[in-house]
């Protein structure tokens, strides 16, 4: 049977741009007035952790590792049918104690030791996010056996900025108030003491809150009194604005914030079934002027914001929707799209990822053998497809450079 793909902890992108860049051309066709309201003023309100997070190195005791499941005639090599920048993580099966990397230019495969507990990549960085039986969560880099302890237990929820610079997750200080703390994660050698911020009231919350490329905005979605709003925290000014949300609610797993500019995509569903929803329409919001407007409604009967992968390019300046068998690649400045078919009928889709140069997009579907899958290659230019790997088992996958 096939695996259900899991929600993540975190959302992440491909991108590894650490610097902020200048937004892009503003969004047109802003079809609603902003409603935001300021909700408080917490300029003076900053407290820091009673902890902070630690960076030690580990040795992991290597053990035999299974043969990868390419087909391929070493274990330490795959045939490519073209060369291509970067290289591509894969995670085979959530519980083992290996990933492999290889690389796109050569087709070589080197393998990496990692805990058996360490569940899911960090994407846009070079870390898994890990937890120990004592439900303790830390993270671990398999390039230099780095291992960061975050400084509470219990945390339920991890998130990393788009751009992989930042990371976020909650605290409760002393008198028992709530702090959402950002981390530096990009300057290695200084990993220090988190920024925190108060809270807004969480205890309703849709979805854990998400950071923004650059750690500049903190948002999450809730329910008030009769609709849902997205709070959004401005951490340069300290100060939380609200926007009401009208209409579908908002789907927990498919709410991606753009790698470099103050955009966020999320999609919607009257449908009220729990789980995994796919969403029947996608709205765009300027997390600055608070403008929000419909991207698209489903012309299927879905969108698939995948859970894993940020739909954004690293540049910021296009992003990709599925809807059945169809990909579509959206202009973030004026919201056109081109939309091309995937070849076979009733392709099932798992995944897609942009390439770090935002030339391809990698796309995870059904393999022709059963129990396993494909990665097929979409180039953005040519507009044509290509199976890169087939008979694979893909647990989670990252492009990186």
């Amino acid at each position: 049977m096939k695996k259900i793909l899991l929600i993540l902890l975190f959302a992440g992108s491909i991108a590894n741009a650490c610097q902020a860049v200048e937004s892009a051309n503003s969004l047109k066709q802003f079809t609603e007035e902003p409603q935001i309201v300021v909700t408080a003023d917490i300029s003076n309100e900053e407290s820091q952790p009673t902890s902070i997070p630690t960076k030690r190195s580990t040795q992991l005791a290597t053990s035999p590792i299974s043969p990868t499941a390419i087909s391929t005639p070493t274990n330490n090599l795959v045939t490519l049918p073209l060369k291509l920048e970067g290289k591509l993580w894969i995670l085979h099966n959530q519980g083992d104690n290996y990933l492999e990397v290889i690389n796109l230019a050569t087709g070589t495969i080197e393998k990496k030791n990692k805990p058996r507990e360490c569940f899911n990549f960090l994407f846009s960085t070079s870390f898994l996010l890990c937890s120990d039986e004592a439900n303790q969560v830390y993270l671990f880099d398999p390039i230099r056996n780095d291992v960061i302890d975050l400084p509470v237990q219990g945390i339920s929820w991890v998130r990393v900025s788009p751009d992989g610079c930042h990371l976020l997750y909650k605290d409760v200080d002393n008198v028992g108030q709530m702090r959402l703390n950002i981390v530096e994660l990009c300057n290695n050698e200084n990993f220090g003491t988190p920024i925190s911020h108060e809270a807004p009231d969480m205890q309703r919350e849709l979805q854990p809150p998400l950071l923004s490329a650059n750690g500049n905005f903190i948002t999450h979605f809730r329910w008030l009194d009769d609709h849902y709003i997205l709070d959004i925290l401005d951490t340069s000014a300290n100060e939380w604005r609200r926007i009401d949300i009208l209409g579908p609610r908002p789907l927990i797993d498919q709410i991606k914030h753009s790698p470099t500019d103050s955009l966020l995509l999320y999609g919607t569903s009257d449908n009220e079934f729990p789980g995994i929803i796919p969403a029947t329409s996608v709205y765009i919001v300027d997390l600055v002027t608070g403008q929000k407007t419909l991207v698209a409604n489903a012309p299927s009967e879905s969108f698939k914001l995948f859970p894993q992968n940020n739909i954004w390019s690293p540049d910021g300046s296009r992003f990709f929707l599925f809807s059945e068998n169809e990909l579509c690649i959206f202009s973030t400045s004026n919201l056109e799209r081109d939309c091309f078919q995937l070849p076979g009928e009733d392709t099932n889709i798992y995944g897609a990822i942009w390439s770090p140069n935002g030339e391809e997009i990698l796309i995870q579907i059904d393999g022709v053998s059963k129990g396993k899958d494909d990665l097929m290659l979409f180039n953005v230019q040519e507009h044509d497809f290509t199976i890169l790997i087939a008979g694979i088992e893909v647990s989670l996958f990252d492009w990186r450079p």
